[in-house]
């Protein structure tokens, strides 16, 4: 049905799975709301919309979809503020509604820097052997605050889980290599101090003098 009357029309609505639908109108546009919205909208087939409620139900609309691929994202895996914000970029949306969707996932504990660092620290403490330095970069380069992941990485990766970490490092190295300097600069370019990685090469190496092997 053309529209000629100055207004745009709601020709069809589409129902779709989880609650949600599809309003296709006369300007060749789609508005995507859930069924909770469409209420409130009171969107129907044949409603007609000026210019002023149409700009403000777009807006909505692309909130509505932006705000849904979000909770998707967050639903599969942490992110950071930045990290979301660019995968939303990537789909194509708008910066200025990427930016109140974020903020709105953030009031309501959905996104979270802070959180977001302390569960990726533990996770790479668990299945990564690397020193401190490396933790900070990677946290700077997924979007944290340089201050932020830093404190996180010191409260998070404690001397002892430190030292756990350069032992693990250190025997998967003795299968490839038994120069001292080598194992030195291998386990300093992983990101332990030079005095944490020393030590641990000089009491091997010690305790070999000591008690060498038959």
């Amino acid at each position: 049905m053309a529209d000629t009357s100055g207004f745009i029309l709601v020709e069809k609505i589409e129902r779709k799975p989880k609650g949600f639908a599809i309003c296709f109108c006369s300007n060749h546009e789609k508005l995507i709301f859930s069924e909770e919205k469409l209420l409130e909208f009171a969107l129907y087939e044949g409603r007609e919309i000026d210019d002023s409620q149409w700009n403000i139900l777009y807006k909505a609309s692309q909130f509505e979809l932006v705000y849904q691929k979000a909770v998707s994202l967050l639903s599969l895996s942490a992110q950071s503020v930045h990290m979301l914000k660019q995968k939303l970029l990537k789909k194509g949306f708008l910066p200025s509604v990427i930016d109140e969707v974020c903020q709105k996932c953030s009031e309501l504990g959905y996104l979270d820097d802070e959180n977001f660092a302390r569960l990726w620290v533990a996770d790479r403490i668990q299945f990564k052997q690397e020193g401190r330095s490396p933790m900070v970069s990677a946290l700077i380069q997924k979007g944290i605050n340089p201050g932020l992941a830093k404190m996180v990485v010191d409260e998070e990766f404690s001397l002892e889980k430190e030292e756990q970490a350069a032992a693990i490092l250190f025997e998967r190295l003795l299968g490839h290599y038994n120069d001292p300097a080598v194992l030195l600069k291998k386990m300093v370019n992983r990101g332990f101090s030079y005095y944490l990685a020393k030590k641990r090469v000089d009491s091997y190496f010690r305790d070999r003098e000591f008690f060498p092997e038959d």
